[in-house]
Formats: structure tokens, C-alpha cells, sequence
């Protein structure tokens, strides 16, 4: 199915000479969104993407070629070669500029913000996000696009410790995707629970898993941050290794990860702070045992 897929984008190039150009620029993405999504289809990606853009210059299909590098680029992201994904946005955004296409601009910038995030590059990330959100002041944007603006809104206020902003953005990001059905609120709400968690609100991490809401997506991602957040509630720093330990795998996530080894190294000077403050002199061999 992969080598016919990418034959097929090849075979119907003679076809396009006559048909309009908006037509052959959404069959030809149409196609190649269906070989990115069979199995080995992202590296095949990558050279059947080539052959578009080059085919596109050749034909002078601008509007074809800036969309298939805004492609190429995401596809890069998810191959995580993010050096070549950020050599492809800057191609393609020199151009746009120009043109100033704003619903191309969103996209290329949020593609730009999704690599600086997998990079940990936080302050460039935060600055294309802006980008995006200058260029969709002028725009409609597509539900889902909304949604993954207000996902990476809060995933930088989280890296920023602004977990109070943090929650209110991914809020917002779990209500876009609940409307489109799509997967990603489960992540989403995994990160609301999170941001309560670190804003020590602890009360309201169990009232939001035992609602409708939190029962709706029980898991074991769920009883993860459950344990973790009671283990917090609790100031026990035996609790929390115990935790990680058992939920090793699904606290996985890099924003989750992150963020609760950050909570752990705060519950441990907690603890050593409870520990030596009611004395004017320690043994440290005694606070180790403690």
C-alpha cells in the first residue's frame, strides 16, 4: 500500500495539466495525508514530499509548494529530525511573509512553536506562539487549530510555573477538542490534573477525578496523578518514590515528567527543612536515616 500510494501521487501528475489548481493542490494533499498515516509512511513522507515540492516549483505552483514545506516540516518534527524541520519552516516563511497569507502563517508557526518545545527552547517557542497568535487575529481559524493554540499556550505557561494560567489555557484546549471528539483531550486533562497538583489545590485534583469529567476518562494515567497528588497532600516523601516507582510508565510524559520531579525536589527540602529546623546543630548520617 505504501510503494502504490506513492506511485499514485506520481501517476496523476499528467492528469493535473488541465484541471484546476486549487482541485490538483487538495487531491495531491489529500493523498499524501493518507500515505503519512500508513505504517513507514513518515519516512516515505519525507521523499515523496521532496518530489511534490520540486514538481511544484517546476509547475509554478506556489500555492501547492508553501503547504506541502509547512507538511515536510511537521513531518520532520514528528520524525524528530528537528534540525531539517526548522531549515524547512524557514524556507517557507521567508516566502509566506511576503505573500502574507495569515492561515498559512498559523500554521507554519505553530510548527515552528511544536520543534522549539521539543528542543526545551521555551523563550523561542514562546515567540513564535505569539506569531501564530498576531496571525490569526486576521483569520477564522479551524476549531482544531484553536485547540492546539490554547494546548501550547498552556504547555509554556506550565514551563513558565504559571500553573494557574496554565490550567485555564489547557481548559480551554480539553472544551475545543471534547467538541471535535478527538483524542488529545485525555492528554489535556492529564495536564489539568497536573497544574492542580502543582498549585498544591489538592481538594480540587479528586473532586475533578471523581466527576463525570474525571470518570469519563478513568485510567491508569488518572490513577497516577491520583496517587501522586495524595502522596502530596499527604507530605510523604516515601508515598511519592513508591509512586513513580509503580507508575513509572505512565508518568512518561516530558511536561508531566518534568514537572513532577520538580514537586519531588520540593517535597524533599520540605522534608529536610522539617526535619533539622527545631535544632541549632545536625548530624547529617542523622537526617539521611530520617
Amino acid at each position: 500500500a505504501l510503494s502504490e500510494l506513492s506511485q499514485l501521487i506520481v501517476t496523476l501528475r499528467p492528469l493535473t495539466a488541465t484541471m484546476p489548481q486549487a482541485r490538483v493542490a487538495k487531491i495531491v494533499r489529500v493523498l499524501y495525508e493518507k500515505l503519512l498515516t500508513v505504517e513507514g509512511g513518515l519516512e516515505a513522507g519525507v521523499e515523496t514530499g521532496k518530489e511534490i515540492i520540486d514538481w511544484c516549483i517546476k509547475e509554478k505552483r506556489t500555492f501547492l509548494k508553501h503547504r506541502m514545506q509547512t507538511k515536510l516540516g511537521s513531518v520532520y518534527l514528528e520524525l524528530k529530525k528537528y534540525s531539517e524541520a526548522l531549515k524547512t519552516i524557514d524556507a517557507v516563511l521567508f516566502e509566506v511573509r511576503k505573500l502574507e497569507d495569515m492561515l498559512l502563517l498559523v500554521d507554519i508557526h505553530l510548527v515552528e512553536t511544536k520543534v522549539y518545545i521539543a528542543l526545551e527552547n521555551i523563550p523561542k517557542a514562546k515567540a513564535s506562539l505569539t506569531a501564530v497568535k498576531t496571525a490569526s487575529t486576521t483569520v477564522n481559524l479551524h476549531p482544531a487549530v484553536q485547540a492546539d493554540i490554547d494546548l501550547l499556550s498552556g504547555y509554556i505557561a506550565a514551563e513558565e510555573r504559571d500553573y494557574s494560567t496554565g490550567y485555564s489555557y489547557f481548559y480551554e484546549a480539553y472544551q475545543g477538542f471534547s467538541n471535535l471528539k478527538d483524542m488529545k483531550m485525555k492528554q489535556v486533562l492529564l495536564y489539568m490534573i497536573m497544574c492542580k497538583i502543582l498549585l498544591k489545590a489538592n481538594d480540587d485534583v479528586f473532586a475533578l477525578l471523581n466527576s463525570k469529567l474525571g470518570a469519563q476518562h478513568h485510567s491508569k494515567y488518572t490513577d497516577a496523578l491520583k496517587a501522586i497528588a495524595t502522596s502530596n497532600k499527604n507530605k510523604s516523601i516515601v508515598e511519592f518514590e513508591q509512586c513513580i516507582g509503580k507508575y513509572k510508565e505512565e508518568l512518561q510524559d516530558p511536561l508531566i515528567r518534568s514537572h513532577i520531579n520538580k514537586l519531588y525536589t520540593q517535597l524533599l527540602e520540605d522534608n529536610i527543612k522539617k526535619i533539622i529546623m527545631p535544632y541549632s546543630r545536625v548530624e547529617i548520617d542523622r537526617v539521611a536515616k530520617a
